[in-house]
Order: structure tokens, then sequence, then C-alpha cells
């Protein structure tokens, strides 16, 4: 954490010596995005927290639910008219319950219910193409650090409890319209990402080290949100 805010201290150090000629380049701005799903007997589910430390599947005929819940904050300030720069904050909420059989064509049933928490902080750079239209397309290179848990029960036992830990990068993509010179609206699409961390059982001192690479130009990876200059 310390790491990225030297780096955005230089950056906003070097954007001041670069903007002094213009105060409208150099504003402030906050905002933040948000984006909720729900699934019924989806296979295979889809939009788990990349995909850690594994997929939510449907994979009998009993009813199987999952919601999905994100929420983004962020705050940065413009270098010149292309480029801006800021921290984000993120939290991420995934919840699947179904009833599944014991064994494969079983009629015994268990309750099952998988619960996964995230919370990341990082830094992001955002390239705005044609900052003179009121409608524009942006790219928004990032690096989060993330923790993450994830519960497993089955009729009401816990079968497993892991804790995750990692580093994300990549590059979103996204559009962005100007209502007026105070405030923004804001579409993420989704982009690709790399991740790599660890995750343990805190049942049984499981753990294992991973490698993530993640496309996700999807309906599902939208995110709406809105952004304020000050």
């Amino acid at each position: 954490m310390k790491n990225l805010l030297a780096i955005l201290s230089l950056l906003l150090f070097y954007g001041n010596l670069n903007a002094q000629s213009d105060e409208t380049l150099r504003q402030l701005f906050a905002g933040g995005s948000a984006s909720f799903s729900f699934q019924k007997n989806q296979v295979p589910y889809i939009g788990t927290i990349l995909g850690i430390p594994g997929a939510i599947y449907s994979s009998n005929p009993n009813d199987s639910r999952t919601y999905s819940v994100y929420f983004s904050s962020n705050f940065g300030k413009e270098i010149n008219q292309h480029w801006s720069v800021g921290l984000k904050l993120l939290y991420r909420n995934n919840t699947n319950k179904s009833e599944t059989p014991v064994t494969f064509m079983s009629s015994v049933l268990v309750d099952t219910k998988r619960t996964s928490h995230q919370i990341g902080t990082g830094f992001f750079a955002r390239y705005i193409f044609n900052p003179s239209k009121k409608f524009n397309f942006f790219l928004q290179p990032f690096i989060d650090i993330n923790t993450a848990t994830e519960n497993s029960k089955t009729d009401n036992n816990t079968t497993s409890d892991r804790k995750v830990n990692y580093l994300a990068f990549g590059s979103d993509a996204g559009l962005l319209y100007n209502i007026n010179e105070k405030f923004r609206v804001t579409v993420t699409v989704g982009g690709l990402s790399f991740a790599v961390g660890k995750w343990k059982n805190l049942l049984n001192d499981d753990s294992n080290n991973f490698f993530i690479f993640n496309s996700s130009f999807r309906s599902s990876a939208i995110y709406f949100g809105g952004e304020f200059k000050f």
C-alpha cells in the first residue's frame, strides 16, 4: 500500500508541474460504480472473484440461486486532457444456495451454501481518447491488492473456510458521458486482468499458490457509475 501511495504522489507532482497554466486540467474527481446480478440454475456460474478458488455450478434439476453484488469508489486527479490517476476501493459479495445430491443421480439431497466476500484497494490510471467530446471511450490500467474469504456449508456444517490474498493487475475498458462540467456517468465493460496469490483453508491448513488470466468482456462484467468533479 505504501508503494501505491508513493507512485500516486509522484504522478500527482508531475501533473502539477505540467498543468499549472490550466486549472481545469487539474480537477479532482470522486465517484464510484456498482453492479448486481442474480442467476437461477445457471451452468456454469459466472462472476466469481476472478474464479477464486473455484466456480459454482448447478448440476442437478433442483433450484440453485446465486447473487452477486459489487461496489467500488474512486478518488483521482486529472494530469492533462487525456490522463488521470487515482486510488480506488472495492467490495464484492457472492452467495450461492442450492440442493445438491449426495452422489450423482442420488435421491438424497443436502442443502449447500457458498458465500464469498472480497475487499481491495489499488491504484488506477485512465486514458480518455477524445476528451473534447461529451461521449468518450477510455482505457483504465490498474493494480489492486485484494483479500477474500470463501465459506462453504453443507446442511449448516462448515466444510471449507478459505482465505485468499492476491495481487491483480490489468486494464478495464469503458464509456464516459459528460452531463455537464461537474458530473459525468461511466459504464465499465470489463477488460483483461492477471492475478497472482495464495489461498489457505483455515479448517485443515491446506494451501496453494495460483495464477489467473481473466477476460471479462461480457454482460455480467458491466458496471454503472458516476463521478463528480470539484
